[in-house]
């Protein structure tokens, strides 16, 4: 009897850290999961079985209640916050239109353009569009159009 006990004991105990190490080590479908879901259901029917009816009612007792001690204190703790997928953004598209670049300001290219890459205007790093096909980095550049999608740009040849 005290065996049976140990063995059922063992066989729920195994089951929580089992599924713990599914829901921190290893998310998804995977063997941790599906062992610990064996373990619990193999602790309590060996419970029903070997031990008897009101052993098996207690084991099924105290493995639901451990289970959902175990399931809430993860809801509310903060550890699982790290591992868990966040929805939330919280950066911001800044539109061509916000970076006060006008036609005509002139810059430089900080890579090549072909025909994109980073160019800096008025002190503003942003990507630019060649409007003349590829242009050497560090070359001056002069904004042509801007646009909420592009800023275009051609080399300035006479400097």
């Amino acid at each position: 009897m005290l065996m049976d006990i140990a063995i059922i004991t063992l066989l729920l105990s195994l089951a929580l850290l089992l599924l713990f190490v599914e829901i921190f080590f290893l998310p998804g479908v995977t063997v941790a999961g599906l062992g610990g879901l064996l373990c619990a259901t193999g602790g309590i029917i060996y419970a029903y079985s070997e031990v008897g009816a009101t052993a098996g009612h207690v084991a099924l007792g105290i493995s639901l209640a451990s289970f959902s001690l175990l399931f809430y204190w993860l809801m509310r703790s903060k550890t699982i916050d790290k591992y868990a997928l966040q929805t939330n953004i919280d950066g911001k598209v800044t539109s061509n239109d916000d970076l006060n670049i006008q036609v005509n300001d002139e810059g430089i290219t900080l890579s090549r353009l072909n025909p994109m890459g980073k160019i800096k205007v008025n002190g503003i790093i942003t990507e630019g569009t060649s409007i003349t096909g590829f242009v050497s980095e560090a070359t001056v550049i002069r904004v042509v159009q801007v646009t909420a999608g592009a800023v275009l740009v051609e080399p300035i040849t006479n400097k």
